[in-house]
């Protein structure tokens, strides 16, 4: 096992592994990466996000992030490139929303992104399986994209190792060491391992690790559900991840995109449900009875209600 590293990275997951990547990149290779799990099976938000990229925000910081996100996993890895840019659409109900969504074009366009106001026909065609009967129109966004986020995870890995960082799993940082106001140091099962500066990339275990150095981190986890359809008979023979627009609709919270012969939905009109994830080892829990299915709308996508 490493015993020294000049920077240590704990926590996997793509969080972690993009600082690793983006380090090496820059020349800075002693650098080393711990999780408490496997990276090619990643217990945290990375193995279980829905993997919607939407590149426009109010924030042209955010934006341009967004993009570069974007062109990154456009590229990596080289054999299949973790996104697919299918764009998004978002629909609108009445004449409000559809006057908010010209402002999201406008803000677009100054961010240098397309987007254009299409008709209830335009977006029929673009989600063919979505009912459109009730809408007045919407946005379509054609640069946007959905990704595999667990294979953008393990592309930078690999690069990252490639130009020479190290990666430890299923390594538990248990504590940290320090000497007056510094940390210096993470202890594991394995032993002490010291450094000169530490990231903390864990998630939702982050309120927990920080609180082992007397540090309250304003974060706390809460339940949030994705849903996966059987494989449905009119995406049958799907050969890509997605071959239509991922689906927002902002009046009933609720998004949609396909996953090969499979659609994937979640919603967030449901009452937050917390979790304390100090004794959680990954970041699936039990699905619960009540509080999440019985805020889902189906209006324009009807059959999801019968469809297990």
């Amino acid at each position: 096992m490493e015993t020294r590293a000049e920077t240590v990275i704990i926590g996997g997951g793509i969080a972690g592994c993009s600082i690793a990547y983006h380090l090496a990149g820059r020349g800075y290779t002693d650098v080393l990466v711990l999780d408490r799990g496997k990276i090619s099976a990643p217990l945290g938000s990375t193995g279980h996000a829905p993997g919607l990229l939407g590149r426009n925000s109010s924030s042209p910081t955010m934006s341009a992030l967004a993009s570069a996100t974007a062109r990154l996993f456009a590229r990596i890895p080289q054999d299949q490139p973790a996104l697919r840019p299918v764009g998004s659409v978002e629909v609108a109900r009445d004449r409000t929303r559809m006057g908010l969504l010209a402002h999201k074009v406008e803000r677009a366009t100054d961010h240098g992104l397309a987007a254009r106001l299409v008709s209830p026909q335009e977006l029929g065609e673009l989600v063919p399986y979505m009912d459109t009967s009730k809408l007045v129109g919407g946005i379509h966004l054609p640069d946007d994209g959905v990704l595999d986020a667990r294979r953008a995870l393990w592309a930078m890995r690999d690069e990252a190792a490639a130009r020479g960082v190290s990666f430890l799993e299923e390594t538990p940082v248990l504590a940290f060491e320090t000497e007056g106001d510094r940390v210096i140091g993470v202890r594991t099962e394995q032993g002490v391992i010291s450094c000169a500066r530490v990231v903390v990339a864990v998630g939702i275990w982050g309120a927990a690790l920080m609180q082992t150095l007397g540090l309250d981190l304003p974060l706390f986890p809460v339940q949030h559900p994705y849903v996966y359809t059987v494989p449905l008979e009119m995406l049958a023979g799907a050969t890509q991840e997605a071959s239509h627009p991922m689906v927002r609709d902002l009046d009933h919270v609720f998004y949609l995109r396909e996953h090969g012969d499979r659609l994937g939905y979640g919603w967030y009109n449901h009452r937050p449900l917390t979790v304390d994830a100090t004794h959680l080892t990954r970041a699936d829990v039990a699905f619960p009875e009540q509080g999440f299915l019985d805020q889902v709308k189906y209006d324009l996508f009807p059959f999801l209600k019968d469809t297990p």
